[in-house]
């Protein structure tokens, strides 16, 4: 997990795609979103779904821990 946040990652590392997946989604370049995601073979509208799932899991463990 850390060789991908780090930028360490080989380029057919899944975890660095991903991960560079989700930066384009952040930016909102939704082009490179569509070709990376038909890269991976994920469903474009499955990517925004999981970016939700992820931000609301994120923001509910926050507020359970106290952060």
């Amino acid at each position: 997990v850390t060789n991908p946040l780090l930028g360490l990652s080989d380029e057919h590392d899944a975890l660095a795609g991903i991960y560079k997946l989700i930066i384009a989604y952040e930016a909102g370049q939704w082009d490179t979103v569509s070709t990376m995601a038909a890269h991976w073979k994920i469903a474009d509208a499955a990517v925004g779904e999981a970016y939700l799932d992820a931000t609301t899991w994120a923001a509910e463990a926050m507020v359970t821990n106290g952060a």
